[in-house]
């Protein structure tokens, strides 16, 4: 995404979703059992989290051209 970017296209999910059991959570068709035992788990729908030391490229200056995660492109 780039800062002049004005839309964030998302891929849909070829999986149908429904809610199961009291709580009503979200589950993926793709984990039958999950969906039977949904009550019996508990969901964590927000966190907060201090950045990573593996996030500071300063840190790692060796790292830049390839990026300190596999997730991080060039750069």
């Amino acid at each position: 995404m780039t800062a002049d970017q004005k839309k964030f296209p998302l891929a849909g999910t070829f999986f149908q979703f429904n809610q199961y059991g009291q709580s009503r959570a979200w589950i993926s068709e793709l984990l039958p059992h999950t969906a039977s035992v949904v009550d019996d788990l508990c969901f964590v729908k927000s966190m907060f989290t201090e950045p990573s030391i593996t996030t500071r490229p300063d840190l790692f200056p060796d790292r830049r051209a390839t990026g300190n995660r596999p997730s991080m492109g060039p750069g």
